[in-house]
């Protein structure tokens, strides 16, 4: 007996619906994984581009002073744009973080939150005293950049000096913040001096008062009035060398809270740290003189008060100094 299978109508169309629903299925599914790549591939290269952007406006103004133009290395490129990513929820870069991974010394870290194009955010960082020194400076040779974008660009710029084989932590920049006109903040390095013997000793209050008196000395020398002592800021400098000697490492503070606490709208910090017995006030202003953006900040004329905090890490013996300047 043969039996003949005769496929119904509504088989039939049972089948084709099946059919077209799995091509559906098979085409969404690439159409959302193409949707997903397209975008993310977009979000890349205009960061990319906006990268290149900040760096030729960089290496614009260099060589309209004659000053060699940087590149990008990719290790101090990898840290920058990690930190980028973090943007605004992270502290200040130590400079020992680029020396221990890509031995280079960091001169300086500047930063941006704005919606602006590169053009905008490298002026502002140019109107700053502090910034505009070692962005120009012709011991930076490097740089390191990251762009994200959320509501606004999110820049992270690292510059440094030459390979160095040294893992210590010399003459780095420091940066400062001069207020919100151009939506940036500008955040630098820190100053790690090695060791040093003899000095002012005494107690805290008279180290903080010598290096006030030193720094005083180092504007007159150079026709500036002298910075006057501001109670509010020496609390704040002496909470961020607290931090400091808690963690045992250089820490800038956000300079937006000191503005906020201390009522201005131009503030500047600059740290330091070094072992010794007893700290000399001239060591470590001569520090901060022999780097470009610390001596910035203190010898800008825009500044006008000055809080110093100092202390000790008994466990290391390492001294840690934070000067925070209000204009």
């Amino acid at each position: 007996m043969q039996h003949h299978h005769r496929m119904s109508s509504r088989d039939h169309h049972a089948g084709r619906a099946r059919a077209a629903a799995t091509i559906m299925t098979v085409l969404a599914v690439a159409g959302g994984v193409l949707a997903g790549t397209a975008p993310a591939q977009a979000v890349k290269d205009r960061s990319a581009a906006y990268e290149r952007g900040v760096v030729a406006k960089v290496n614009k103004a260099r060589a309209a002073r004659g000053v060699a133009k940087v590149r990008v290395v990719s290790c101090v490129d990898q840290i920058a744009e990690a930190r980028a990513r973090r943007m605004p929820r992270i502290a200040r870069i130590g400079s020992s973080v680029t020396t221990e991974q890509c031995a280079r010394v960091l001169r300086m870290e500047a930063t941006a939150s704005r919606r602006a194009r590169p053009a905008a955010v490298v002026r502002g960082w140019l109107r700053r005293s502090a910034t505009r020194a070692a962005l120009l400076d012709p011991g930076v040779v490097a740089v390191g950049i990251g762009a994200t974008r959320s509501r606004a660009w999110h820049v992270n710029l690292l510059l440094v000096g030459p390979v160095t084989s040294s893992s210590s932590d010399d003459g780095s920049d420091d940066g400062v913040d001069g207020g919100t006109s151009d939506g940036g903040t500008t955040d630098g390095g820190t100053t790690d001096g090695g060791t040093t013997d003899g000095g002012t000793g005494g107690t805290t209050d008279a180290v903080e008062s010598a290096i006030l008196e030193e720094t005083n000395r180092r504007r007159a020398d150079h026709g500036l009035a002298p910075l006057q002592a501001s109670s509010c800021a020496t609390t704040f400098a002496e909470e961020v060398t607290s931090n400091m000697v808690a963690v045992d490492d250089l820490v800038h503070a956000d300079l937006s809270t000191l503005r906020s606490r201390c009522s201005v709208s131009g503030a500047a910090e600059n740290i330091a740290a070094l072992t010794a017995t007893t700290l000399d006030a001239a060591t470590v202003v001569q520090m901060w003189m022999d780097s470009t953006a610390h001596r910035a900040n203190i010898l800008d004329p825009a500044l006008t008060h000055l809080g110093v905090g100092a202390a000790q890490n008994a466990a290391s013996g390492r001294w840690y100094v934070t000067q925070d300047f209000l204009g």
